[in-house]
């Protein structure tokens, strides 16, 4: 009767002991995720010293104060990616990019809270990669919430997504679960 006792009670901390590890180590802690507002994270790309850009476990927030140029005004006749003179390659004329991104990136398990919000009778995007162009590389590994809009992409563009995988935390409930936006860009390359 004691043994029996002695193997219920092992098989029960075995038990807890293996949900106790599942939970600690497979899942994201939203305090280790580094919080940025949208020009943090670019100043940041741009400061980087090497040709390649890594972020992982991170949430990039709209900040009223800083991120006014992330704004899209959709009631307001937007510029096209396919209007651009720089399509025609004899054109000299400067592109108007919001931004030019001339390193590799590699985002890894990155949140991007974004929404959009009707402000009288105007909807507003919060947040999105409107206007871009991105010169290297660009690899997204479980990034959620994106917007990608009428950015150009010169190099390869690989997203890769497991809303499956038992690691993903979703910080920010309000936004649909994952949900990527991706339209009116335009890939030189492979897109994988």
């Amino acid at each position: 009767m004691k043994l029996h006792r002695a193997a219920i009670v092992f098989l029960y901390v075995v038990m807890l002991y293996t949900v106790f590890t599942k939970t600690a180590f497979s899942q994201t802690n939203s305090e280790n995720f580094k919080t940025y507002s949208y020009k943090e994270f670019f100043d940041l790309i741009e400061a980087e010293k090497d040709s390649v850009f890594e972020l992982n476990d991170a949430l990039i927030a709209f900040n009223w104060a800083t991120d006014k140029d992330f704004i899209v005004n959709y009631n307001t006749k937007l510029d096209s990616v396919f209007d651009h003179t720089y399509l025609n390659k004899s054109s000299t004329t400067k592109n108007k990019f919001n931004r030019i991104i001339d390193r590799e990136l590699r985002l890894t398990n990155v949140q991007f809270k974004n929404h959009a919000k009707y402000i009288g009778d105007t909807i507003y995007q919060f947040s999105s990669l409107y206007n871009f162009r991105f010169k290297k590389r660009v690899r997204l590994n479980e990034v959620m919430h994106l917007d990608i809009y009428n950015c150009v992409f010169e190099a390869y563009f690989k997203l890769y997504n497991d809303y499956n995988k038992k690691s993903i935390q979703v910080i920010d409930q309000e936004n649909n679960f994952g949900a990527i936006y991706i339209a009116d860009n335009l890939f030189h390359t492979q897109v994988r």
